[in-house]
């Protein structure tokens, strides 16, 4: 019989317990006052079935008796439970991590704080020069991207947020009774707005609506986030410093800056138009200019000092000076210079200030100027006013208060101000463009041909490529001739983009970071890039030298076959004398984009992961080779199976042949909306990275002072990744399997879900097939079904039979757990994976869905064997023995999307016996619930 309890009984802490009571009795209410007491007692009842170990059948046959109606009230029933109870856990983390803020002492730092990091360094003896000298070099760089993992409207992000709000001042205990009333009754109001409000979108998100979910997290809790983190490391710095060299967080420097896919990201989408690319750049602006609009109006508040009483130096006086010789004032600010604030100087010089940040509003952005013409503004690029005039014009005003003895005022809201224009710039985020390999490709092909150099350049060997795309760009004359040239759409559009990019760059060196390039096979993938880049002028001519591109061209290496062979493939592209031209020209700076999503999905969890760390290490000692510097682009996803997981524990366990101080990574759908929905979440988020950042160069650094290389461990991890990938491959490439995994899975209807603007697949009308199914669909339909495979799958086989041939032993998997930070991520996160795998519930799905049993029993088998050897490895009984924390909420959590999987089973059934369209909507609810439940998508 199935069975789908559990035997220890989970618990919570009080704090949450209480919340999450609270807040189920308002949601339990609601469902009476709205749909019913019926739908109530169902909702218990079906909760209750999942709840006893000796009834899991029973579940399923009440369940097949519902209605269409009854189902989908349910659905929406628990999944607003599940926002909820996330919402809840979210605060008990924000809540956890303040408590320890109490306790924590200078010799005692809070766990993960930088803090404990910057502490951690000066016991191993650094010194606040060799502090001084990392913090220069580091460079932390999130990328946000449009990637569809984010299944909530933003209408219920929204009621969540106000719910957190609702919480926190209940928490707080400081109403008076009537207030603490009023509080709670508008608690149950947006619970029940919860119930009500749809929770699937009527429409496909568009590039535009990513744009404005993206600007919302930069804008808000990224925004109030960065200069917490800046304070944080100038007072952890001061405290333990040799003197007073820490003792301005001004003088610090930006530790990140934030970039985005979202508007640029054109691989495999083609919403993403050139139109919607300008307008990405024009928004990202305004709401930048805005914001410092706000912070300036305070600001100007603030600083009422009169001259009258208060000697200051003389450059701000010249400043005001040329300020009312060539910014002109409305009226009413006219009137505030001259009378309000005649012996106020600092209020003068800041509504000077606003007057410049109102005009370049007014400017807008590059790219829509140029597009619009002459007409919507005179201004000549030398004129705009830009980040680093207005960065200097705050320091003056710092500097002003310093000299006057005012430092206390210089180091509140001017500091603050000061670090978010060291990070966000007047852009918010710098844009990436990213488009596959293929597409430059054809467009170069077609270039080339107009211009009679070559007729079938795409029918070219590689060497031959090589050598012709080295002379075009050495070559100063463009490839199309003066005149209307006839150009295929797509080739016209890409060398507009470029055109957009170059346009934006003229106004801000730092609008635009990176050209990536998906599916890097070849060092012509590169020069392609760059010859088109060349051609649209988005390029530096050196008289008498190879001329470059002003950005970054990142491979994006993405298959095992291409991790594998990463240095001799870095060797020849710095080798090719074109490329080695844009090194010199960039200061010999390169940055290579590790993709995660479609290693696993090539070659499973262990290889993908083994893969991904030798290509690193590689990447790390020939760029040290070519006297390269290198910044390791990290393609990350939500679930594990895609790179997720800890991310502070990955930059702990990357290779310290690698660490340059700088690193980038992506973060995508649910991880933006659980890491930045909260200002205290987003701020742990930021100073863990930080704290990770300083364990990785500790880590390089004591690598530097002479660590051999580990060929036995190597060997060993080498042997049990082939045995793993010959098991998923075996699994994957087995004839029936896609047939099975398309009937099991959701995968029909995930594709439906409106919830990006990027189609699921690269296929055409005759559907997706596994190779062309993109990654996150692929991740998304085996979490729905609690199988979550990529995420271990193979690692028992691997594991099993390399112990059985002598590859490897017990004694040295358990050393390297304890000792070997990269081997401990693998193994921990597939133990999350695992433990938050359902495997009584998945075989449901194949048992009502599928023809017969042979693949769960497959699956099944490698998850017990699985299981047996990461319980040997860790030496515990049971799966996340040592996490406490997040074994109990899975506990808790699942009875609750038993229910939801018990419910989409039957869906799925009813539509494969009728095929009623009828069915569709509860379907893409039943997804957007179990999506809740599991905290992921893809």
């Amino acid at each position: 019989m199935t069975s789908f309890g559990q035997e220890e009984k989970p618990r919570l802490t009080e704090d949450l317990r209480t919340q999450v009571d609270l807040l189920g009795r308002a949601l339990g209410d609601a469902i009476k006052e709205h749909y019913g007491e019926t739908t109530y007692e169902l909702v218990e009842s079906l909760r209750s079935w999942a709840q006893r170990t000796d009834a899991g059948e029973e579940l399923f046959r009440q369940v097949a008796k519902l209605s269409l109606p009854e189902i989908e009230n349910i659905i929406r029933s628990y999944t607003s439970y599940f926002h909820l109870a996330n919402k809840a856990e979210q605060l008990e983390i924000a809540r956890i991590n303040r408590k320890r803020e109490f306790e924590a002492t200078v010799e005692n730092p809070r766990s993960e704080s930088i803090a404990q990091g910057v502490e951690s360094m000066r016991q191993a003896g650094w010194s606040d020069a060799e502090l001084t000298d990392f913090l220069k070099e580091l460079r932390i760089e999130p990328t946000l991207t449009a990637h569809p993992t984010e299944a909530r409207r933003e209408t219920l992000l929204n009621i969540q947020q106000r719910i957190a709000g609702h919480l926190k001042k209940m928490a707080a205990q400081t109403q008076t009774p009537a207030e603490a009333k009023r509080i709670e009754e508008a608690l149950r109001s947006e619970v029940a707005l919860m119930l009500l409000s749809d929770q699937i979108r009527t429409e496909r998100k568009t590039v535009d609506d990513e744009v404005d979910f993206g600007l919302y997290f930069l804008a808000t809790t990224i925004w109030d986030a960065v200069p917490k983190i800046q304070r944080d490391l100038q007072r952890a710095l001061s405290e333990r410093s040799e003197g007073d060299n820490f003792d301005q967080a001004t003088e610090l420097p930006a530790l990140f800056r934030y970039s985005s896919w979202i508007g640029g990201d054109r691989d495999g989408n083609p919403n993403v138009t050139v139109d919607t690319t300008r307008n990405t750049f024009e928004k990202q602006r305004r709401v930048a200019l805005k914001k410092y609009i706000k912070s300036l109006r305070l600001l100007r508040q603030e600083l009422s000092v009169s001259e009258v009483h208060v000697t200051l130096c003389d450059a701000l006086f010249e400043s005001l000076a040329e300020d009312k010789k060539s910014v002109k004032l409305s009226k009413a600010d006219t009137r505030l210079v001259e009378r309000d604030y005649a012996h106020e100087p600092f209020r003068r010089k800041l509504t000077y200030m606003l007057a410049k940040l109102n005009m370049a509003i007014d400017q807008g952005a590059a790219p829509t100027h140029f597009a619009r013409g002459a007409a919507a503004s005179t201004a000549a690029p030398e004129e705009r006013y830009r980040a680093e005039q207005f960065q200097d014009e705050l320091k003056l005003i710092g500097k002003a208060l310093h000299q006057a003895g005012l430092s206390h005022l210089a180091n509140g809201r001017l500091t603050d101000l000061l670090a978010q224009v060291a990070t966000f710039g007047f852009r918010l985020a710098s844009l990436d463009f990213r488009q596959h390999s293929r597409v430059h490709e054809a467009a170069v092909s077609e270039l080339l041909a107009i211009a009679g150099v070559a007729s079938d350049y795409m029918g070219m060997p590689e060497e031959a490529r090589l050598e012709l795309l080295n002379q075009e760009l050495q070559n100063p004359r463009p490839l199309r001739p003066r005149g209307h040239v006839e150009l295929s759409e797509q080739t016209r559009d890409l060398l507009e983009v470029f055109e957009v990019a170059r346009q934006a760059l003229e106004e801000d060196p730092g609008a635009v970071r990176a050209w990536v390039i998906s599916m890097t096979h070849e060092l012509s993938d590169l020069l392609e890039v760059l010859l088109l880049a060349k051609e649209s002028g988005l390029w530096v001519h050196r008289p008498g030298e190879r001329g470059y591109a002003p950005i970054e061209i990142v491979p994006l290496l993405e298959t095992i076959e291409d991790l594998a062979h990463v240095d001799t493939f870095m060797a020849k592209l710095f080798e090719n004398p074109a490329y080695a031209a844009q090194l010199d020209g960039r200061e010999r700076f390169q940055e290579v984009m590790v993709g995660y999503s479609d290693s696993s999905k090539d070659g499973g969890y262990w290889m993908a992961n083994w893969s991904q760390h030798k290509a690193q290490r590689a990447l790390g000692e020939v760029s040290a080779k070519y006297n390269v510097q290198l910044c390791m682009f990290h393609g990350r996803g939500g679930t594990v199976g895609r790179g997720g997981g800890h991310s502070t524990r990955a930059i702990v366990g990357i290779p310290p042949q690698s660490y340059s101080g700088r690193i980038r990574f992506t973060e995508q759908g649910e991880v933006i909306s659980f890491r930045y929905s909260l200002e205290p979440i987003a701020h742990r988020h930021l100073e863990q990275l930080v704290h990770a950042m300083a364990q990785a160069a500790q880590g390089a650094r004591d690598y530097r002072a002479g660590d051999a290389k580990n060929t036995a461990r190597d060997q060993a991890m080498e042997a049990v990744a082939a045995r793993s990938m010959r098991v998923y491959r075996e699994l994957i490439d087995d004839p029936e399997f896609w047939p099975w995994y398309q009937r099991v899975t959701p995968i029909e209807h995930i594709s439906r879900l409106p919830i990006a603007s990027r189609p699921s697949s690269r296929s055409g009308p005759a559907g997706p097939t596994f190779d062309s199914l993109r990654a996150i669909p692929w991740n998304f339909a085996w979490t729905q079904t609690r199988y979550n495979t990529p995420g271990w799958y193979g690692m028992g086989t691997g594991l099993e039979e390399a112990v059985e041939a002598n590859e490897i032993n017990l004694e040295d998997l358990r050393d390297w757990y304890k000792n070997w930070s990269y081997f401990q991520g693998i193994i921990d996160n597939a133990q999350l994976e695992m433990a938050r795998a359902r495997l009584a519930v998945s075989r449901q799905y194949c048992e009502n869905l599928a023809e017969d049993m042979a693949f769960h029993e497959r699956l099944e088998k490698e998850f017990e064997l699985t299981r047996k050897w990461l319980l040997k490895i860790t030496e515990t009984d049971e799966l996340l023995s040592k996490n406490n924390t997040i074994r109990q909420l899975i506990a808790v959590r699942n009875p609750y999307t038993d229910v939801l999987n018990a419910l989409q089973i039957e869906l799925m059934t009813r539509w494969q016996k009728a095929d009623c369209a009828d069915l569709g909507h509860a379907l893409l609810l039943s997804l957007n619930g179990v999506a809740a439940a599991m905290q992921n998508t893809g």
